[in-house]
């Protein structure tokens, strides 16, 4: 008798050992699997475009399985040569996009994250001369936009907030000297750097030669370098300095 209750207590311990041995997965399993699956290695293949005559428009790197975009991407020019080139990640642009001149050098460069112009750009002039500088933020301009001369001279900074100029801008002459200081706003995307506030003009040896004031693009002159303090030159004109004035 002794020996059956032993035999049977080892029975349940058994059972019982037996009955814990999946809980310590925490009902994962079928998680694990599903990760698995979804960390399937791509089958990254080339695909082309080429036109009536053969020559290649474009060629990308995808994976075979999904179909979506992964690896290198290039756009070409009519003569063969490159005229576009960028990253996708999982079907989103992400890396540096450059894009190319007929000639082969860069005309443009730009950071994309995730799918969005996200990060400095830089464009150039044909013989490589910077042209244009800036930075964007989710697709959209922000903080300073620098343009500049076929020389590499310095002509413009504006504020950028929003893909708008709102805020302060410089303009230079040729030469380097200074040629006009002020402030932009913009009401939306159709009307754009409206002069705001005073502004200062200046001739091509970077002299001051007039103060005016402006809202919402209407501006008014009440000093130039001939005459000194001027008088406003029109009730519209008394209006917007006296606005001005009382802010």
């Amino acid at each position: 008798m002794k020996q059956a209750i032993i035999f049977l207590g080892l029975i349940v311990l058994i059972l019982q050992s037996c009955g814990t041995e999946p809980a310590t997965n925490n009902g994962n399993t079928t998680d694990n699997v599903d990760a698995e699956a979804k960390e399937q290695p791509m089958e990254i293949t080339v695909k082309t475009e080429k036109d009536s005559t053969g020559a290649m428009l474009l060629e990308y790197e995808y994976d075979k399985t999904t179909g979506v975009k992964h690896g290198f991407y290039k756009e070409y020019h009519e003569n063969g040569k490159v005229s576009k080139e960028l990253t996708f990640k999982k079907d989103k642009m992400d890396g540096v996009e450059k894009t190319y001149y007929e000639n082969g050098t860069v005309s443009a460069t730009f950071e994309v994250k995730e799918g969005m112009y996200d990060g400095v750009f830089k464009e150039y002039f044909e013989d490589g001369t910077l042209k244009q500088e800036g930075t964007y933020a989710k697709d959209e301009y922000q903080g300073e936009l620098k343009t500049y001369y076929a020389d590499g001279t310095l002509k413009e900074m504006v504020t950028m907030l929003d893909n708008l100029e709102q805020g302060p801008f410089i303009e230079y002459n040729k030469n380097g000297t200074l040629k006009a200081k002020g402030s932009y706003m913009s009401k939306g995307e159709e009307i754009t750097a409206l002069e705001t506030g005073p502004l200062e003009e200046y001739d091509k040896d970077g002299t001051l030669t007039t103060k005016r004031i402006c809202k919402e693009g209407q501006c008014c002159e009440i000093w130039n370098s001939k005459d000194g303090d001027v008088k406003p030159s029109s009730k519209m004109c008394e209006a917007v300095i006296n606005s001005a004035q009382a802010q």
